[in-house]
């Protein structure tokens, strides 16, 4: 079974995320007089998962994929926006936004917009936040097997994208891609395989 909860790596990219976009380290020019960092209102999108290329912000689906259950999708976002609760500024306003139940990506956007940038540039603004993070699950796979053994081992591919909303901008992209193996696979990875568990 995959655990939910965010191996210490997804969360240091998290983190990375925000805070790289709350110092200005996208601007190229020097950017004008900002408010204090903690009256930034960020978003947290519920995670979304593409079923086609306008739904993507970058990158491709993959050929063969595996959705990720409701259930698995709840406790996801959870976790996503518990640890980054737990890591942001006390006084900074940290805004869960979730997905309207049972509509596709392509489905919300209004006709003739064909931009996910720009749906999720209107879902922020509807929200009043400053930035948004988008993460867009590509591949969820649980593992199958028992404890004698592994059919098919768990995988993920989640992709964040940080979006500013004022300025309609896509200012970060972290992917975090993981399959897990046996340790006799790869023994260099044998702290991550004790941490999970075996």
């Amino acid at each position: 079974m995959l655990h939910v909860t965010l191996p210490r790596c997804l969360r240091h990219l998290l983190i990375t995320l925000l805070f790289a976009a709350l110092s200005g380290c996208a601007a190229q020019t020097p950017p004008p007089p900002i408010a204090p960092l903690s009256s930034v209102r960020v978003g947290i999108a519920s995670a979304v998962q593409p079923t086609g290329t306008t739904d993507l912000l970058a990158g491709y689906i993959p050929e063969k994929r595996d959705l990720a259950s409701p259930d698995a999708l709840l406790h996801f976002d959870s976790a996503v926006l518990d640890q980054t609760r737990s890591q942001a500024d006390p006084a900074r306003t940290i805004v869960p936004i979730p997905a309207p139940k049972g509509v596709n990506p392509s489905a919300q956007r209004s006709p003739g917009n064909n931009s996910a940038l720009h749906h999720w540039v209107n879902i922020g603004a509807k929200a009043g936040v400053d930035l948004i993070i988008v993460p867009q699950i590509l591949t969820w796979h649980e593992r199958e097997g028992g404890t004698a053994g592994v059919v098919s081992s768990a995988e993920v591919d989640i992709q964040f994208y940080l979006i500013d909303v004022k300025d309609e901008t896509l200012l970060a992209r972290s992917v975090f891609r993981d399959k897990q193996e046996s340790l006799a696979n790869n023994l260099l990875k044998a702290k991550t395989f004790f941490k999970r568990g075996g």
